[in-house]
C-alpha cells in the first residue's frame, strides 16, 4: 500500500496539484480527521461518550466527502485509496457503535500515512514551485 501512496504521491506533485487550494484543503482535512482520532481517543479514556461519538462522526463525515471527492482513476493507486477510503469508514462507524479504542487506532494507523504523503507531496510541490519562481 505504501508503494501506490508514494505513486499518488509523486503524482500529485508532477502534476502540480498540490499547488493548488484544492490540495491544501485535502491536507488541512486530512490533518484535521487526524486530530478527530486524537479527541475520539481521549474521550473514549476519559469516558465521555458524547464527545468520542461527536469526534469520530466528524471523521467519518472528512472520509466520506474526501470519497466522494476522489477520482479513482485520476492517478496510479486512486483506486487503491478509493478502497482505503471505504474501508475507513467502515472501521470509523465501527469505532463509534463499539466505542472500542483499539478500532480508533486501527483508524489512525491507516489514515496516517495517506495523511503524511498528502502532506509531503504538498511540500514538494510548494518547494518545487519556488525553485521555479527563482529560476
Amino acid at each position: 500500500m505504501n508503494a501506490a501512496f508514494a505513486r499518488a504521491q509523486a503524482a500529485y506533485a508532477s502534476d502540480g496539484l498540490a499547488t493548488t487550494p484544492s490540495t491544501k484543503l485535502l491536507v488541512l482535512l486530512l490533518q484535521r480527521a487526524m486530530r478527530d482520532l486524537d479527541d475520539a481517543r481521549n474521550a473514549l479514556a476519559r469516558n465521555h461518550i458524547e464527545a468520542a461519538h461527536t469526534a469520530l462522526m466528524h471523521a467519518q463525515d472528512i472520509i466520506h466527502e474526501l470519497h466522494l471527492a476522489l477520482d479513482p482513476d485520476g492517478f496510479e493507486g486512486g483506486r487503491t485509496l478509493a478502497d482505503l477510503y471505504g474501508y475507513l469508514t467502515e472501521r470509523l462507524i465501527a469505532a463509534n457503535s463499539t466505542k472500542r479504542t483499539e478500532v480508533v487506532d486501527e483508524c489512525a494507523q491507516l489514515l496516517a500515512p495517506i495523511a503524511e504523503a498528502f502532506t509531503e507531496a504538498s511540500q514538494l510541490s510548494r518547494d518545487i514551485a519556488g525553485v521555479g519562481a527563482t529560476a
